[in-house]
């Protein structure tokens, strides 16, 4: 499969992912009375993803132009280098990355994950809010599409690594899937103790 074909099947299944969180933001959006919702759910998404692939792509430390890329243009609604940059009052870019010696870019890769865990604990309680209150699984259909985006992305430089796709679906379980099945049982035992008492 070639790079542009490749990408492009990553972006089917990105737009497919976002069109489910954007639904996900109206529906909490309408219950907490937040019209901004949709919008700040699919920033925190593209936020969420880049990072996710940008970890699974240093796991042969070697982060290729194709890569570099295919994290920077997946993301429509929101980017967490620009993000981290105006946090820091520097002027990172995914071109800038691509240049930088890996030892920095792993560096990155933590302080990146400091700085953004916190706004990820929002994401999840809003996806946990929106799948109690309907009977669509927004998480697993966004988990999905992730995956097979996770694929994509192993694929792009022409040589698939088993061990990229391993880190990536361990980023995808440590930073989201796991928390958000934290969350979601908490907020079904409270509920289930408050309903009942």
């Amino acid at each position: 499969m070639d790079v542009k074909k490749t990408f492009d099947l990553a972006k089917l299944y990105y737009r497919d992912a976002l069109n489910h969180i954007k639904d996900a933001g109206i529906l909490v959006g309408m219950l907490r009375k937040e019209k901004n919702l949709p919008h700040l759910m699919s920033n925190l998404f593209d936020q969420t993803l880049q990072y996710i692939l940008l970890s699974q792509a240093m796991e042969d430390s070697d982060l290729c132009l194709y890569e570099c890329e295919f994290i920077d243009r997946i993301a429509e609604s929101g980017d967490i280098l620009d993000t981290f940059s105006k946090r820091t009052n520097t002027d990172l870019s995914w071109s800038k990355l691509q240049s930088m010696p890996n030892f920095y870019i792993m560096q990155l890769i933590v302080m990146l994950g400091e700085d953004y865990f916190p706004a990820m604990n929002e994401f999840v309680k809003y996806f946990v809010e929106a799948d109690i209150k309907t009977s669509n699984n927004f998480f697993q259909l966004i988990e999905k599409d992730i995956l097979k985006i996770l694929i994509c992305l192993a694929r792009i430089d022409g040589k698939e690594h088993a061990g990229e796709i391993e880190r990536g679906e361990e980023n995808f379980n440590n930073l989201f899937k796991e928390r958000y099945l934290e969350v979601k049982d908490r907020y079904i035992k409270f509920h289930s103790y408050y309903e009942h008492n």
